[in-house]
């Protein structure tokens, strides 16, 4: 009676182990369930990543037409050049009015520079110094800047009333409107801009805005 009690617990407890087998599966289940963890993982950066760059040009893009709108707005007289100047193309907008009593500002976009700042648009106060200081830069994807001035053509329709529209000038002349257009861009993706202002003091006569040579 004992004996049989003795093979019987001998039995039950026989213990053989993890075989090799099932160690490795294990270890694959493993290696798949991480590969899929590391991917989901990637691919969340990415796409963080992604959105996180294009706020960044909303964001600049937002700042940019706030700022020039209210120069241009408030501003009197207005000119435009390109320059080329401490190794850089330069595309130099500056507004306010040349008694001093409307704050000017200068809004200066590197189109070509030899060196970091290529697509770099500052803002300075109008007749301060220049020194390309990155606290001075609105934004540093800008891949294209277009001001132009529009002045208000007089004709007169079929009926014999004035009609007025807006057309673009090319030359050194009087405006009473500005447009502007712009493009920032990087490495994931792009966004275009244009708005167009009426200076505010438009009553006491037209705006100037002066495209000079480089």
């Amino acid at each position: 009676m004992v004996r049989m009690y003795n093979d019987k617990l001998n039995n039950d407890t026989g213990n053989k182990g993890i075989t090799l087998v099932e160690v490795l599966v294990s270890i694959a289940i493993l290696g798949i369930v991480s590969s899929m963890i590391s991917a989901i993982l990637m691919g969340g950066m990415n796409f963080f990543r992604k959105q996180s760059t294009a706020i960044d040009l909303q964001s600049d893009s937002q700042l940019i037409m706030a700022s020039m709108s209210t120069a241009i707005l408030e501003g009197t007289d207005f000119t435009l050049e390109e320059k080329n100047a401490d190794g850089r193309k330069l595309l130099v907008f500056t507004t306010g009015d040349a008694a001093g009593e409307v704050k000017g500002r200068q809004y200066i976009w590197v189109e070509e520079s030899t060196g970091s700042d290529k697509g770099y648009l500052y803002i300075y106060d109008a007749g301060a110094a220049v020194d390309y200081n990155k606290g001075n830069c609105l934004s540093q994807f800008v891949t294209y800047m277009s001001i132009t001035g529009k002045a208000l053509s007089e004709t007169v329709n079929p009926a014999g009333d004035k009609v007025y529209t807006y057309v673009a000038v090319e030359s050194a002349t009087e405006v009473n409107s500005i447009y502007v257009e712009f493009t920032l861009a990087n490495s994931q993706g792009e966004v275009t801009q244009s708005f167009e202002i009426k200076p505010r003091n438009t009553a006491v006569g037209y705006k100037k805005i002066i495209p000079g040579a480089e």
